[in-house]
C-alpha cells in the first residue's frame, strides 16, 4: 500500500516541477525585458515598453527636464523637438513620454515606472480631453488593453494595484492570469516574429539607432477635415476627408454617434469616478515633491464631437481634484483658437499644420509658468 502511493505522488511532483520550470522560464524570458527587446517596436505594447526603456535610461536633469505624458492626442500635437531646437536659451528641455491608446490609468503606472523617486522632472504635463468629463462610451477603469500593454513594465507592488483597480471580474481575472503567465498576449507578436524575422530585424535596427529620439524629426500627419460634413440633425456623416485609413474612419464615426441620455448621464459619472481616482493619485504621488504638475485642457475638435459633448452640469475635473502647491491648471480657452478644421487631421488629432502652431504656444506657456514658479521659491 505503501509503494502504490509512493508511487503515485511521482507523477505529481514531476507535474509540479514541470509547471514551475515552465512559469520560471516564461517569466525569464517574458518579464526580464529579454523577449520585450525583440518584440515589435511598432505596435502600442511595443512603444509603450520603448519609451519606458529609453526614459529610464536617459540621464536626467531634474532642474529643467518637462515630461509630456498622455496619448496621442498629445503626441500629435506637440513637438518636443520643435520647441527644443528653436528655443536653445530655454532654461527647460521638453521630453516626450506620450503613448497612444493610454489613459489616466496607465499614465500613474508609466510614472511610477520611470520616476520611482518622484524627483526625475521639474515638472509634469498632463493633459485632458476636456475640465468638463465627458460622456465617454468606453469603460476604461476595465480596459483589459491596460494590462498588455504595461505588462512589461510593472514591479510586483504595481501589479497588484493594477488587478485590484478592475471591479469586473472577468477582466481581473485575465490579469491574474497575465501576471502569474508571463507570455500572455505575446501571442501575435510571436506569429509575427516566426512569419516575418527580416522585417523584424529592421524595425528594430531602426528603433535601436534612434533611441529615445526616435520621433525627434515626424512633423505630424497631412491632411486636414476641412471636407468633412455632418448632419447633426440625424445624426449622419455625409462626407469624409480624403485620405482617412479605414480604422480612422471607424474611429470618426464612433466619435460622431452621441449615446442617449440616459446612458450619457450614466457614462459621464462613470468615467468622472475614473479620471477623478487616478489623476489623483498622480497628484498624491508628487504631493511631497517639488516637481510642478501643470493639467491642460487639449482642442477637443475641428467642430462639436456628439460623442465627447458634456451633458448638462457635467462635474468639472478642477474641483473633483484636490489642490496642491505644485498643482496648476492651464485656462480652458488657452488652445480654443485651434478647434478648425484646418488645424485638425481627424475627429481628435491634430494635424502638421496645428502641431506646428500648437507647440511653440504650449512650450512658451509652460516655459512661463515655471519661471515664475522658480522666482516664488526664490523670494
Amino acid at each position: 500500500m505503501l509503494d502504490c502511493t509512493t508511487h503515485a505522488r511521482r507523477p505529481l511532483a514531476l507535474l509540479t516541477l514541470t509547471l514551475c520550470a515552465f512559469l520560471l522560464l516564461d517569466n525569464l524570458v517574458f518579464r526580464s525585458g529579454a523577449y520585450s527587446r525583440i518584440q515589435n517596436p511598432e505596435t502600442l505594447a511595443g512603444q509603450l515598453y520603448s519609451e519606458v526603456l529609453y526614459e529610464r535610461a536617459r540621464k536626467a536633469f531634474p532642474k529643467r527636464d518637462v515630461l509630456i505624458t498622455g496619448n496621442s492626442r498629445i503626441d500629435w500635437a506637440f513637438w518636443p523637438h520643435q520647441y527644443n531646437t528653436s528655443h536653445p536659451e530655454s532654461r527647460f528641455s521638453l521630453i516626450r513620454a506620450a503613448v497612444a491608446a493610454t489613459n489616466e490609468k496607465m499614465w500613474y503606472f508609466i510614472l511610477s515606472a520611470i520616476d520611482p523617486g518622484h524627483d526625475r522632472y521639474a515638472a509634469i504635463v498632463i493633459p485632458v480631453a476636456s475640465y468638463l468629463v465627458e460622456p465617454w462610451i468606453v469603460d476604461e477603469e476595465n480596459d483589459y488593453n491596460n494590462v498588455q500593454m504595461l505588462s512589461q513594465v510593472l514591479s510586483i507592488s504595481a501589479w497588484k494595484q493594477l488587478i485590484g483597480s478592475f471591479s469586473d471580474s472577468d477582466v481581473r481575472r485575465r490579469a491574474v492570469q497575465s501576471a502569474i503567465l508571463a507570455s500572455t498576449g505575446f501571442g501575435d507578436d510571436l506569429i509575427d516574429l516566426v512569419a516575418h524575422p527580416r522585417t523584424r530585424i529592421k524595425q528594430l535596427e531602426i528603433r535601436k539607432s534612434a533611441g529615445w529620439t526616435w520621433e525627434d524629426e515626424w512633423s505630424g500627419m497631412e491632411g486636414t477635415m476641412e471636407d468633412f460634413r455632418f448632419d447633426p440633425e440625424h445624426g449622419s456623416i455625409l462626407a469624409l476627408p480624403k485620405g482617412l485609413k479605414l480604422f480612422e474612419q471607424k474611429e470618426t464615426a464612433r466619435e460622431f454617434t452621441r449615446p442617449a441620455p440616459d446612458r450619457a448621464i450614466q457614462f459621464t459619472a462613470r468615467n468622472a469616478a475614473f479620471q477623478t481616482r487616478w489623476l489623483t493619485r498622480i497628484i498624491d504621488l508628487y504631493k511631497d515633491s517639488k516637481t510642478q504638475l501643470i493639467f491642460l485642457q487639449l482642442p477637443r475638435g475641428p467642430v462639436p464631437i456628439p460623442a465627447r459633448e458634456p451633458v448638462q452640469g457635467a462635474p468639472d475635473l478642477r474641483a473633483l481634484l484636490p489642490s496642491g502647491h505644485n498643482v496648476t491648471f492651464l485656462d480652458e480657452n488657452e488652445f480654443v483658437e485651434f478647434e478648425k478644421r484646418e488645424y485638425f487631421h481627424d475627429a481628435i488629432h491634430l494635424n502638421a499644420i496645428g502641431r506646428k502652431l500648437f507647440t511653440p504656444k504650449l512650450g512658451d506657456l509652460l516655459t512661463e509658468i515655471l519661471d515664475s514658479k522658480s522666482n516664488e521659491f526664490k523670494k
